[in-house]
């Protein structure tokens, strides 16, 4: 995420000149891989979660003062919707693997639903847990696996393209094709296929999804903790700038030696001088040096 459009670039070159150079032993996880990488080329994929987009912020909003710290919401990332025409080629792209990958499987063994069996008797590629499995595969559960994996192939393009209940429709696009990749991982090693086809169902997910998902793994709210700084100290402020940014679910209280009452009762005013001091608000607990920064990352 630092000097990302570069990177990607450089990234791009990389990857296909290497993918090019061991062309015999390239896969389908390698041509995916190159796909996601030259599509997303032309995306602002530094503009958030990068390097990229807490150095801008940090240019963007310059704050001198512990009030303006706590100022949040001025510290929030502009909403920016990203239009381009790798948006579509990108869902295009990814709909016509699936439909390709679903219209070829038409052999005898896809019709009667023995794939799954005969798969899983492949020791070349089978994993131990598809060994150890096996042999509890009995032809009805090879036939709903099979034609439950080519059903969700031949629906992964509708769900994708739609115009439809969009937001619904590429939902349950990501609970379905991730499911379907995940499956395959855990019988089948395909080199990186699976978790490199994961990667396009990421690019599936829109504010409000992404909204959901940070409700739930939000931490606690026991991870709350106070945060004493030293006000005079440069390097100081300058860490606890960059910590109101990362700190996007606002478990962290940045306070000063500044404040009034700052320091807890019975605590050495100079201790917030030599090291950061990181409080539990509700036990009084604190730590220092090395073991505040743990408390700070984990909350």
């Amino acid at each position: 995420g630092y000097r990302t459009r570069l990177m990607h670039v450089l990234s791009f070159i990389a990857v296909v000149s290497l993918h090019d150079r061991a062309i015999f032993i390239e896969n389908g996880g390698d041509v995916v891989m190159n796909l996601v990488v030259a599509w997303t080329m032309f995306l602002p994929m530094g503009a958030r979660y990068s390097v990229d987009a807490l150095r801008a912020s940090l240019a963007r909003r310059q704050e001198h003062t512990e009030d303006e710290l706590a100022d949040r919401d001025a510290l929030a990332v502009p909403a920016a919707r990203a239009v381009s025409f790798a948006v579509f080629a990108i869902l295009l792209q990814a709909s016509v693997v699936y439909f390709f990958n679903a219209v070829h499987k038409n052999g005898v063994t896809w019709k009667e639903g023995s794939v799954v069996h005969y798969v899983l008797h492949q020791d070349r590629i089978v994993t131990w847990l598809g060994w150890v499995l096996r042999p509890y595969v009995t032809l009805g559960v090879s036939k709903a696996l099979t034609w439950g994996a080519l059903v969700i192939e031949l629906a992964l393009p509708i769900l994708i393209l739609t115009p439809i209940a969009t937001r619904k429709a590429r939902r349950l696009a990501v609970l379905l094709g991730p499911a379907l990749h995940i499956g395959f991982a855990a019988f089948l090693n395909l080199g990186m296929f699976s978790f490199n086809m994961l990667a396009w169902f990421v690019l599936l997910l829109d504010e409000a999804d992404l909204r959901l998902l940070g409700r739930l793994v939000a931490p606690a709210r026991k991870r709350e903790r106070k945060v004493l700084f030293d006000a005079d100290c440069g390097f100081c402020f300058w860490t606890v700038r960059v910590l109101a940014r990362l700190d996007v679910f606002r478990r962290l209280t940045l306070v000063s030696n500044r404040a009034p009452n700052a320091l807890p009762e019975g605590m050495d005013p100079t201790l917030i001088e030599r090291t950061i001091v990181v409080i539990d608000p509700a036990t009084g607990r604190f730590w220092t040096r090395s073991s505040a920064f743990a408390q700070i990352f984990l909350a």
